[in-house]
This record gives C-alpha cells, sequence and structure tokens, in this order.
C-alpha cells in the first residue's frame, strides 16, 4: 500500500509540511465533518471530564478565597479542557483514529459508518485504556494534592516530587499518541498495544 501512495504522490508532498497541507486542503469537508462527530459522541466523556476535574479544582482553590467561585470555574475548564485535548475521547477516540489514518494513507473513508463501526470493534480496548487514563488522572491529582501541603518540616522537598509527577505524565501522554493508531491497524490485547506504544515513545 505504501508504494502505491508513493507511486501516486509527487516528490515534495512526500514530505511531512507538505503531506499534512494536502490533508488539510483536500479533505477540509472531511476534517471538518470528522471533527464535529468526534466531539459531538465525546461529550458524556467530557462531561466526566468536568465531574473529575471540577473535583481537582474544589480541592486545590483555598475555602475562602477571594473570588473563590470563579478561581474554581476557570480552573475547572482549563484542566477539562486539557484532559481532552491530551487524553482524547475515550471509547469515541478509535472511530475518529481510523477515519484520520485512512484519510492520511489516502484511503477511502466512509465517516459516519467506518467511525462507528470501529469504535464498535475496539470498545472493550478503548474502555480499559479509558479507565486507565481516570485512575492515572486521580492518582496524579492526588498525589499532587498531597505533595503541596506537605508539612512546613519538609517546605522545599515538594518540587522534586512534583517534577517526579510532571515527568511520568509526560512519559505517558507521549506514549497514548501511538494507542489509538495501533489499536485501529492491528489485532492485539490491549496490554500489548499499551507496552508497544511505551516502546515506541522510549525510541
Amino acid at each position: 500500500m505504501m508504494a502505491s501512495f508513493n507511486d501516486n504522490v509527487p516528490e515534495r508532498e512526500k514530505r511531512l509540511p507538505f503531506k499534512y497541507l494536502d490533508i488539510c486542503i483536500h479533505k477540509f469537508g472531511g476534517l471538518v465533518g470528522l471533527n464535529l462527530l468526534y466531539t459531538l459522541c465525546s461529550l458524556p466523556v467530557i462531561a466526566i471530564y468536568f465531574l473529575l476535574a471540577s473535583l481537582v479544582a474544589s480541592n486545590f482553590v483555598p475555602q475562602g478565597a477571594e473570588f473563590y467561585s470563579d478561581a474554581v470555574t476557570t480552573l475547572t475548564v482549563t484542566i477539562a479542557v486539557f484532559m481532552f485535548i491530551s487524553l482524547g475521547g475515550g471509547p469515541v477516540a478509535p472511530g475518529f483514529m481510523y477515519v484520520l489514518r485512512n484519510f492520511v494513507r489516502r484511503e477511502h473513508a466512509f465517516i459516519l459508518s467506518d467511525f462507528f463501526e470501529n469504535i464498535k470493534k475496539n470498545f472493550k480496548q478503548s474502555i480499559v485504556v479509558f479507565i486507565i487514563d481516570i485512575v492515572l488522572v486521580l492518582v496524579l491529582f492526588i498525589n499532587i494534592n498531597a505533595i503541596f501541603n506537605m508539612p512546613e518540616m519538609f517546605f522545599g522537598m515538594h518540587q522534586p516530587f512534583a517534577y517526579v509527577m510532571v515527568l511520568i505524565s509526560a512519559i505517558y501522554i507521549g506514549a497514548r499518541i501511538y494507542m489509538y493508531p495501533l489499536m485501529v491497524t492491528f489485532k492485539a490485547p490491549v496490554f500489548t498495544i499499551i507496552k508497544t506504544s511505551f516502546m515506541l515513545f522510549a525510541k
């Protein structure tokens, strides 16, 4: 398949910037429709992100602080948006990733039917990844909250712990970039996909 792609594409379009621009130009309508469908179907997941973000924000903003409600609202929206951008739509992501992958490969894809078909095909695996995401996010914020509420006798020690937590989060988010593309491309157990994602990120 790769050979036919290279045969039909001008030499300059094989380079990443030109390939990206070419996909945006020729698949603009499809990309807009795909993103709208992805966002609409991800609304239940976004609601879960907002719920978790509100719990985290209410614990991070001191009670009785000036503009408490505004601060909690702003922090909630910021955390929820960051979670959606970095973690994606959970069980909805395989459908989005399959259609997007076909756009990049210049293979035909029916946006609606292929989108929902691949959500169904990869539902169990994507649910496992989504649960892992939620658990890790909760563990991350619980640890960060504990670190910044250390007794004064440990003042100054919280920074190294915070850096470690940020590093672990960055590694996981980096590995997640590969999880859904692998999920829709190869038939493999979910933990094999996760392991392979970390290996690809480490290279």
